[in-house]
């Protein structure tokens, strides 16, 4: 499907169904890549017990043991490995089918693999989502009802609806893949051995932006002063005078929006603290820049987050995992390149870029953020 079509006609506004979206994904991750992934203290992963925990629907929170994993019943349960496209580069290259929608919006891809009848229950997302069927076959019934807080069931370890009545039904199969918009109430069935990628969207709360801006580590604190402070009739009374001062004390904290974008940049590109650091490498830059002028093309790291804005001026800010870069006029092209999908190709000329792109290039490299492709 043309993607200007979808945004157009489906983007948070109904679900879709796209047989054979992605047939070469088939397989992929497998299910040794999710139970390995599972056993790693690095990986946040979880373990849903409709049947044969402590209780109906008990979430346990890895990592674990290969001998636990062992010990699972037959059916009735689900394994969730968050993050998957922090630690498979394959996982990360996946999400780059997705470039038709701003990547400072993707999440990451979760993962779901369940024996027969394995389910999370009837539950419902505050964001996009794309269910990407890899391997086995998953029933998934939806709900075109809205639901309240009061329909979820009160004392479980999940969220789960209690009155969920299905209005749509479909079989996915390996490579199919199903949209959903905010908000709509879903239910995944695995029928056999079933894994599920879940490709989340973010959806910024102002909650979560607030208290992003205000944490007190990335802000200076001033306090609001008065020494023309005059004795007021009422005591009780916060003066219009008194709110005036205080609004602006908030308003002047960030410094205008040009501020205000460069912290949102830093926060929208942050990564989970579950997530390792990037492994640093040793390469020279004159090493570097052979590579690159023999032709040798760059790829972001798994583990990376990338995206830009303008700047006054014409130039460019580019923010990579919370930290910022300030790049002159005229960088657009290369930021789009760096924070874009796909494989990084530098021109095989003596001459292509600038000494300072060149040294951004080659402090990312050695700094983990960007590895020379396959």
């Amino acid at each position: 499907m043309d993607a200007r079509l979808f945004l157009r006609k489906y983007w948070q506004k109904r679900p879709l169904l796209i047989r054979a979206a992605f047939p070469g994904t088939t397989s992929f991750p497998d299910k040794a890549d999710l139970f390995a992934l599972a056993r790693d203290e690095s990986v946040e992963s979880r373990l849903v017990l409709e049947q044969g925990g402590e209780r109906p629907w008990q979430v346990l929170h890895g990592p674990f043991s290969a001998a636990r994993l062992r010990r699972l019943p037959a059916t009735h349960w689900s394994l969730l490995v968050q993050g998957v496209n922090f630690h498979l580069p394959r996982a990360a290259r996946l999400l780059d089918e997705f470039a038709f929608i701003p990547n400072w919006r993707m999440d990451d891809l979760m993962a779901s693999y369940a024996p027969d009848r394995g389910s999370v229950g009837a539950h419902l997302d505050n964001y996009d989502v794309f269910l990407l069927q890899t391997s086995g076959r998953r029933r998934w019934r939806i709900s075109s009802r809205r639901y309240r807080e009061s329909d979820f069931l009160p004392g479980l370890d999940l969220r789960m609806l209690g009155n969920f009545r299905h209005t749509r039904e479909w079989l996915l199969e390996p490579g199919d893949m199903l949209y959903l918009p905010p908000g709509t109430a879903h239910h995944g069935i695995a029928v056999g051995h079933s894994i599920t990628c879940s490709i989340g969207l973010r959806a910024p709360s102002n909650t979560e932006l607030l208290a992003a801006l205000l944490d007190s580590g990335t802000l200076d604190e001033v306090r609001m002063s008065d020494p023309e402070l005059m004795l007021q009739r009422d005591c009780g009374e916060i003066t219009p005078g008194q709110l005036t001062a205080m609004r602006r004390l908030v308003r002047d904290t960030l410094r205008g929006d040009a501020e205000l974008d460069r912290r949102l940049g830093r926060h929208l590109t942050g990564l989970p603290p579950s997530v390792p650091p990037p492994i640093a490498q040793n390469m020279t830059v004159r090493a570097f820049h052979g590579r690159l002028l023999r032709g040798r093309a760059l790829r972001r790291a798994p583990c990376t987050r990338a995206a830009f804005t303008r700047a006054a001026g014409g130039g460019i800010y580019l923010f990579i995992n919370g930290a910022e870069f300030a790049l002159p006029a005229g960088s657009r092209s290369l930021a789009a390149r760096l924070s874009g999908p796909g494989p990084i190709h530098w021109p095989r000329r003596a001459d292509a870029g600038t000494r300072s792109e060149i040294a951004l290039l080659h402090g990312l490299y050695r700094a983990g953020l960007l590895q020379f492709a396959d």
